[in-house]
């Protein structure tokens, strides 16, 4: 802290030193040598650049195709594809579920329900 000192005052604000050197402009012109260095550096950079790209790609390709390979423990034991839908055929259902809470709101869920298949729509446009 300062102490007021006489008929000194405090500054307000500390004092903010100034450079004691000057930028200078650059004296000269570019040499040969320099001018291809640059040249090559830009060009490095560009092709760096170019290599990060691909490898980011390939790193995402590389994680859809892992994530569609990966399959849960209940999938394991599913047929890779999935049956034809027949009349009387028991089958288990995802089904969005509405309760309406001891507050009123509306709360959903989801969850599995069995049921047994009455009758099955034919699709014209596959063939049997």
């Amino acid at each position: 802290m300062i102490k007021k000192d006489g008929k000194m005052v405090p500054p307000a604000e500390p004092p903010i030193p100034e450079s004691s050197t000057k930028k200078l402009q650059p004296l000269g012109s570019m040499s040969l040598r320099l001018s291809k260095l640059l040249l090559s550096k830009k060009a490095k950079a560009v092709e760096l650049r170019n290599l990060a790209q691909k490898a980011h790609l390939q790193k995402e390709v590389a994680a859809l195709a892992a994530k569609e390979a990966r399959r849960g423990h209940y999938a394991e034991g599913q047929p890779a594809s999935a049956p034809e839908i027949t009349v009387d055929m028991h089958i288990k259902i995802l089904t969005a579920v509405a309760v309406q809470g001891e507050d009123g709101a509306l709360q959903e869920y989801k969850q599995w329900l069995a049921a047994d298949v009455i009758s099955a729509a034919i699709d014209p446009t596959k063939s049997r």
